[in-house]
């Protein structure tokens, strides 16, 4: 009678544990950066401000980004860095540090020239989620006002 050689064993429990692993590794890591200071503020209507932030923690080619929020107003820097590392999403993720901004009244435009890591728009973002949580019957009417 043939016993096994346990090296078998043993290699698949080490595979199965190292699979384990980084796959716990990539569930419990957080994929943002770390936000170093509030550099820019600007009004956005009454109830809203955009908020420039320095991340120096980029690497040896990228050294600083520049993230772009639209959050609340709060006045007290470190308050504000918190609540954004914790509860917002950058728009905007660029390495431009000469980036253009200006506010007209609830409208925010940025000029960048260098390269931009990220965009996305806030407002076409719950846009669109409103569009698709309406029923159909709903869509059909504001289609059929809109092309009349």
């Amino acid at each position: 009678m043939q016993t096994r050689a346990p090296g078998k064993w043993v290699f698949r429990f080490l595979l199965l544990l190292c699979v384990l692993q980084g796959g716990w590794i990539l569930l419990s890591y957080k994929f943002t950066a770390d936000l170093s200071e509030v550099i820019q503020r600007y009004p956005v209507g009454d109830k809203a401000m955009v908020y420039v932030v320095v991340s120096d923690s980029g690497g040896a080619t990228v050294p600083f980004t520049y993230h772009y929020f639209v959050h609340r107003p709060i006045e007290d820097d470190i308050l504000a860095l918190e609540s954004l590392r914790n509860n917002a999403t950058a728009f905007l993720v660029t390495r431009d540090h000469d980036a253009q901004t200006s506010v007209f009244g609830n409208q925010v435009k940025i000029a960048v020239r260098r390269q931009v890591f990220h965009f996305h728009n806030p407002a076409i973002d719950s846009t669109t989620t409103m569009w698709r949580s309406m029923s159909g019957w709903m869509r059909k009417l504001i289609t059929k006002m809109m092309t009349s």
